[in-house]
């Protein structure tokens, strides 16, 4: 996207829909978990959260997206347009529960432990997957098609279970 498609006021990242485009972590994360709130002030639309970047950072990267858009937030698939394959997983009638109005905050939580992706909306679990076929990389906000806002976005690290019992 364009430099000037995201502002942050008060707390909260805004950002354009438009030109389509992500911003990234510079660094890589493997087993982490992923916290942020997000919402779409105007209009519904699309974005997604895009896990274990390959390769150097083009518009549609080879990743693992976990969905933005606010009808599937939280399904999980590798992105074929960045030319990854493998199933979709998602949990229609949880999210139905879980959601709330797209002009509202809802809190998104990913888990990644090990190529294994789990993620909680409002804290119901939409999804448990995997292994996908990235287990490591940088971390994108990916931007496509309305105005959304993000806030309390934090990334903590998680070392796998074997190594938290050492």
């Amino acid at each position: 996207g364009a430099p000037d498609s995201c502002s942050v006021e008060e707390d909260v990242i805004r950002c354009k829909g438009h030109p389509a485009g992500y911003f990234a972590t510079r660094e890589t994360y493997e087993n982490y978990l992923l916290r942020l709130d997000v919402r779409f002030p105007g209009e519904v639309g699309n974005g997604g959260y895009l896990l274990h970047i390959q390769g150097e950072h083009r518009l549609w990267p080879q990743c693992v997206e976990v969905q933005g858009h606010y009808m599937a937030l939280g399904r999980v698939f590798a992105t074929a347009a960045g030319g990854a394959h493998g199933p979709r997983a998602d949990n229609g009638q949880a999210r139905q529960r879980a959601i709330r109005p797209a002009h509202e905050w809802n809190s998104l939580d990913i888990h990644s432990q090990r190529g294994m992706i789990r993620t909680f909306l409002n804290g119901v679990m939409i999804v448990s997957f995997g292994p996908l076929p990235f287990t490591s990389g940088p971390i994108g906000i990916q931007l496509e098609g309305a105005d959304i806002e993000f806030r309390n976005l934090r990334i903590r690290p998680d070392p796998p279970a074997a190594a938290r019992a050492h």
